[in-house]
C-alpha cells in the first residue's frame, strides 16, 4: 500500500468514526427531546431563539465593539474602505500611480 493510499484510507476511517459519533449523539438527543414531547425542529428553534436573545445582552455589544476596534487597529485605519468589486481601467490605474 502506497503512502497516498494509506493517507486516504486513514482519512476515510476518521470520517467513518466521526459519522458514528454524530449518529450516536443524534440518537441520544432525539430520545431526550422526544421524552419532553418535542421535535428536533422545535429544539433547534429554542436554540435559535436563545441566540437571538443573548445577542441583545449588553456584554455582547461591548464584545463586538472590542472586536471592531481590534480589526480597525489591525487595518491601520478608522473605517474600512468600501469596495465596489470592480477594477479600475488600466488607464485610470496608470494615472493614479503617476
Amino acid at each position: 500500500m502506497g503512502r497516498e493510499e494509506s493517507y486516504l484510507r486513514s482519512g476515510r476511517d476518521s470520517v467513518d468514526k466521526i459519522d458514528g459519533l454524530i449518529e450516536s449523539c443524534y440518537d441520544k438527543l432525539l430520545k431526550k427531546v422526544s421524552e419532553q414531547g418535542l421535535t428536533i425542529g422545535e429544539f433547534l428553534k429554542m436554540i435559535d431563539m436563545r441566540m437571538k436573545v443573548a445577542a441583545k445582552e449588553p456584554g455582547n455589544k461591548e464584545f463586538w465593539d472590542m472586536l471592531d476596534k481590534i480589526r480597525k487597529a489591525g487595518l491601520g485605519e478608522d473605517k474600512p474602505k468600501a469596495s465596489t468589486g470592480r477594477k479600475q481601467p488600466a488607464k485610470a490605474r496608470k494615472e493614479k500611480a503617476a
